[in-house]
């Protein structure tokens, strides 16, 4: 019975409406506010790949102009098509983003938080950190290109994907550098956190870098570092948790130093 009001409430683009409720009370929504404000300005546009069920989507779209949802999971897509209902600065792109226009395999897992498009992820950290988790299901997703989204909504200033294993592949779609990048990193998949470190930094030299640990929204380095400096560092690949790397272009830096990060 609970299920079936839960799927009228959904179907009818309720559920979210009252679920949010509860989450505006919650501290760490205004944690999460409060951190993405230091990235975020109201005229702002935002791209979310991997938006998943749109927790973080409805924090960017409380703080910026338009936020635009990348997300190839059938189940969270309609979660994401009835939350945002009634949102008109949401947009979802119900596709997955790579570094070419083509249609690619979707791992589904038993746990949609850590569906793949790679492979690779389910080898190493699918038999790690994911060991309980299965992946039982295969799916054709749409894919196209971050140059390709950007000339049709414009250059965003925030960029954040987590995408379980296939960040580079999103990456490898952008030629010109966005202001604000955060890409999902974990200790078992050091490697391809290296090679995107890489890939911005030939985008862009005046990237600077800081990165969060786990669910905490905090920086965790007191400055934001140099790519040279930043592998110097070093504390990013010795993390015991998963967590974001942030890549903020030098002039982002300064204003971002201006708000307090």
């Amino acid at each position: 019975m609970k299920q079936r009001i839960k799927d009228l409430l959904i179907w009818g683009g309720m559920f979210y409406q009252f679920k949010d409720l509860t989450f505006y009370q919650n501290p760490v929504w205004k944690q999460q506010l409060n951190f993405y404000r230091q990235l975020i300005d109201p005229h702002d546009l935002v791209f979310d790949v991997g938006g998943n069920i749109g927790q973080r989507a409805k924090i960017f779209a409380d703080i910026g102009r338009k936020v635009v949802v990348f997300e190839p999971q059938p189940y969270c897509i309609r979660q994401l098509r009835s939350r945002f209902r009634y949102i008109p600065k949401i947009k979802l792109e119900p596709i997955a983003l790579n570094n070419t226009v083509s249609t690619e395999k979707m791992y589904l897992s038993s746990s949609h938080t850590i569906s793949t498009l790679s492979r690779h992820f389910i080898e190493t950290a699918g038999k790690t950190v994911f060991k309980n988790e299965t992946y039982n299901q295969e799916i054709d997703v749409e894919t196209n290109t971050l140059d390709n989204m950007i000339e049709r909504y414009g250059l965003p200033a925030f960029l954040k994907i987590d995408t379980e294993g296939f960040e580079i592949n999103v990456l490898q779609g952008l030629k010109d550098p966005v202001p604000v990048i955060s890409f999902e990193f974990m200790p078992d998949y050091k490697e391809e956190a290296m090679q995107c470190l890489e890939y911005l930094h030939q985008l862009s030299p005046d990237y600077r870098y800081n990165y969060t640990s786990g669910e905490n929204l905090n920086f965790v380095l007191p400055e934001h570092l140099s790519y040279e400096d930043f592998i110097r560092n070093g504390s990013v690949f010795t993390a015991s948790l998963f967590g974001d790397i942030y890549a903020i272009l030098d002039k982002s830096q300064h204003q971002l130093n201006g708000k307090g990060a």
